[in-house]
């Protein structure tokens, strides 16, 4: 952290680079492995149709960290 208390620049570019790689790491779903920004995807549209009554129930995806 800097002087401020606000994260480095060396440290927000680690940060990204941390999250964009996980992004790109598999995890097994629905049965097969697909990468986690796919099911993030697929996640904010199983979201969009219950919240528009489509889906009667909306079932998170829980990732391993």
């Amino acid at each position: 952290m800097d002087e401020e208390g606000r994260l480095t620049l060396a440290t927000r570019k680690t940060l990204a680079e941390k999250v964009l790689a996980r992004q790109e790491g598999t995890e097994r779903y629905e049965g097969k492995k697909h990468t986690l920004k796919a099911i993030l995807a697929s996640q904010a549209g199983h979201i969009a149709t219950f919240v528009r009554g489509e889906r009667p129930a909306y079932e998170p995806f829980l990732a391993r960290w």
